[in-house]
């Protein structure tokens, strides 16, 4: 087996931090999107609540206001379960 000289060493250490930059930069990057993705889940929660709230259930089709309502579940349990845990100082009730 053949022994490593400094040179060799070296090269391998270059390598190893050039890859931990690249993985670095893409966890950077991933974080990033995911930061953005529930901004978005947030806000259209925000705006499902806001249209649920002035939905009057005897003025529309009851299946409509269903479906807005099982949206609008869905999204909260979305945000609570995958968003605010995730978040300091959340507590869920």
């Amino acid at each position: 087996m053949e022994e490593l000289n400094s040179n060799d060493y070296l090269e391998l250490c270059d390598q190893l931090k050039e890859i931990n930059d690249k993985r670095e930069k893409s966890e950077a990057v991933m974080k990033e999107k995911i930061m953005l993705y529930q901004k978005h889940l947030m806000t259209i929660y925000g705006f499902i609540r806001h249209i649920s709230n002035l939905i009057d259930p005897h003025e529309v089709e009851g299946e409509v206001y269903m479906l807005v309502e099982m949206l609008r579940g869905m999204c909260s349990d979305i945000i609570e379960d995958e968003i605010l845990v995730h978040t300091p100082h959340f507590e869920k009730e």
